[in-house]
């Protein structure tokens, strides 16, 4: 079994301490049930507290054993639950999550606020035309000749922005959709598909095509060597102010 603790961070009162684990657990209950269904009845939730005079109601609210006086407030729960797949993950969202915390993580490297609002304003337009240097400089309200100026002293220019960008999102639309290369060129803005199929060979090598058929036939292969899905660490993680997940000793 895998166990989730609430962590206490901030000294409270008994009954307040009450209120904000009921509210918790409810809210981890509601999750765990989402995920995993009527499965959720082969959960244990603990409450460190001594039974409230409303205690009977828990039985309504949680659907797996709960108990009272417990050393400390968690939820007990089948290590398997790990293993499984969110049912809800979004590969497009995740891979547009990852763009905008790389460049985020660029702009705190680089110190300039103003490369980050590019990076982010042109990762924003995907499935539009990408703006070119005077209507960024436009939205941004600086001149086209300030914001070529700032974007060289971050060590950067706008085409280079702009031509990363673009190649993220080629990359993300050729390896996760089966649209044709022609509505993926003509999304990232190219005149023609030609002009997208010289755009792959400068960043991949190869042309679109060639490239995406490199990398599903890089997925088969290691399917093909490893039928079974990798193991998954047993150890349940949650760091927040409220919550932390550890291995139950066996």
């Amino acid at each position: 079994m895998g166990v989730l603790n609430i962590v206490e961070t901030v000294e409270v009162s008994a009954s307040r301490r009450l209120t904000g684990d009921e509210i918790i657990m409810q809210s981890l209950h509601n999750m765990l049930e989402t995920l995993v269904g009527g499965e959720v009845a082969a959960a244990r939730f603990a409450f460190r507290s001594a039974p409230p005079a409303h205690s009977p109601r828990y039985l309504q609210a949680f659907r797996g054993a709960v108990r009272f006086s417990a050393p400390a407030t968690a939820i007990e729960f089948p290590l398997a639950w790990l293993a499984r797949p969110a049912p809800f993950a979004n590969p497009s969202l995740f891979g547009a999550a990852l763009n905008t915390l790389e460049i985020e993580r660029g702009a705190l490297r680089a110190g300039g606020l103003l490369l980050a609002q590019v990076q982010y304003a042109l990762n924003c337009a995907a499935g539009m035309t990408p703006p070119n240097q005077a209507s960024m400089a436009l939205e941004l309200g600086v001149s086209s000749r300030t914001l070529a100026r700032r974007l060289r002293v971050a060590g950067t220019n706008f085409r280079t922005l702009r031509d990363d960008v673009l190649q993220r999102r080629a990359r993300q639309l050729l390896s996760e959709t089966d649209r044709s290369v022609e509505s993926i060129s003509a999304e990232l803005g190219y005149a023609d598909a030609v002009a997208f199929n010289l755009a792959c060979h400068r960043w991949f090598g190869v042309g679109p095509r060639a490239w995406r058929q490199a990398q599903r036939d890089d997925v088969s292969a290691v399917h093909g060597q490893c039928p079974c899905p990798p193991s998954v660490n047993q150890t349940a993680r949650v760091n927040s102010s409220t919550a932390r997940a550890r291995p139950a000793p066996a």
